[in-house]
């Protein structure tokens, strides 16, 4: 069983349902040969066990229609194939009255991973009343028989809109053993990249063939975003170069500075078969820049109370040299907030980036507290060798 639904008449009288939109989509993770569906039929009973058949001429058992087949998963971009179910004759709904629908179908070539999605998709828009041949419909058609149990040939169909289905439809995705995952470690949100440096990506994966995809774009994923590079998913890391306004491989536009979002897809095959989008989004700032400068946060640590007088970690966060020269930080500025001043006490600057007082890194200076709630590195708001220290 590959989807469920019901369709109910409202008590004012009956309805006439001529054709319904059922996508069936197979999709495997573990490489490019899709799960294979066959003998899809669409069956209509009259109870919500699915165990009585509904009264329609020629069905056995509750067959009303064969569904058609979507062999390929579709490229990206695409809303998919309308597999269109034109029943033989209108099938009756009578009044106040509900009948229940089920999609089966035979399903082969299974591995970890696969999948397959059966939607009865919706409407965007109202169709006015017309006959069956001539409407357009994205959902389903019906007829409210105006007058009687409509045909085919009578101005009295229209489609799904505005009658309970979502424009995105109704979908059920059944998925055989282990689910893709494949999550970024980083970068992390909130970072800063230099155009034209270099840039790593790092992941955790569950699986180890094909493919995997990295691609920036401006908002949530969709097919305007930007490929910036492509790996084996086994290698967990690729490095990256993007530049402001260059030209991305994928389509007939460039990268823009500003905020942005990075996405990983697998399993890649081609521009038109990039993969899925496993939901991850990690927001970066791509800006322009001569140095080789990236500040970005790192893991922090756990939020909690200490007792009076403890030294605890308060806050982390990354220096990165990104370009080909050495550089020298000397200065650092920290805002304190949510306490006043005197919360705050013995502030200090650590190095080695993870680490907390006390815990093996380089202590690089003692910070004071203005009035203004910041810290600054002691010696003139300055820590001298401190640049030596953080050069990379």
């Amino acid at each position: 069983m590959l989807l469920r639904f019901s369709i109910t008449a409202n008590a004012s009288g009956p309805i006439g349902i001529g054709e319904l939109d059922i996508d069936l989509i197979p999709y495997n993770s573990a490489d490019t040969d899709d799960v294979t569906i066959s003998s899809a039929n669409l069956y209509a009973f009259t109870d919500p066990n699915f165990s009585q058949p509904v009264n329609y001429a020629g069905s056995v058992g509750g067959l009303i229609a064969a569904v058609p087949i979507q062999t390929s998963m579709p490229s990206m971009g695409d809303s998919g194939i309308s597999n269109y179910t034109q029943l033989a004759s209108p099938l009756e709904i009578g009044a106040g009255e509900t009948d229940y629908f089920e999609v089966v179908a035979n399903i082969s070539n299974v591995q970890n991973g696969s999948s397959v999605t059966a939607t009865l998709t919706g409407d965007e828009g109202p169709v006015p009343l017309a006959p069956f041949a001539t409407i357009e419909i994205d959902g389903f058609a019906w007829s409210p028989d105006s007058t009687t149990a409509s045909s085919f040939s009578d101005a009295d169909w229209t489609d799904s809109y505005n009658i309970g289905i979502p424009t995105s439809g109704i979908a059920q995705t059944l998925t055989n053993g282990q689910s893709t995952s494949i999550t970024i470690t980083s970068p992390v949100g909130g970072t800063s990249w230099i155009s034209g440096a270099s840039q790593r990506i790092d992941w955790n994966a569950n699986v180890t063939s094909g493919n995997v995809a990295a691609y920036i774009n401006g908002g949530p994923y969709n097919t305007d975003s930007c490929r910036i590079g492509e790996v084996a998913v086994s290698s967990g890391t690729m490095t990256v170069t993007p530049t402001i306004d260059q030209s991305c491989p994928n389509l007939n536009g460039t990268l823009s500075a500003g905020p942005n979002h990075l996405f990983l897809l697998y399993p890649f095959v081609s521009n038109d078969n990039p993969g899925t989008e496993g939901g991850q989004s990690i927001p970066i700032t791509l800006v322009a820049g001569a140095g080789g400068l990236t500040v970005a946060p790192a893991q922090q640590p756990p939020n909690s109370l200490a007792f009076q007088g403890a030294i605890i970690p308060f806050t982390r966060f990354t220096l990165s040299n990104v370009g080909t020269t050495p550089i020298t930080v000397s200065n650092l500025a920290v805002e304190l907030s949510g306490g006043v001043p005197a919360v705050f006490k013995d502030v200090s600057v650590w190095s080695a980036p993870g680490s907390s007082a006390g815990g093996g890194g380089t202590k690089l200076g003692d910070a004071v507290i203005d009035t203004d709630d910041e810290a600054y590195p002691s010696g003139e708001h300055r820590l001298a060798g401190w640049g030596e220290a953080v050069k990379t």
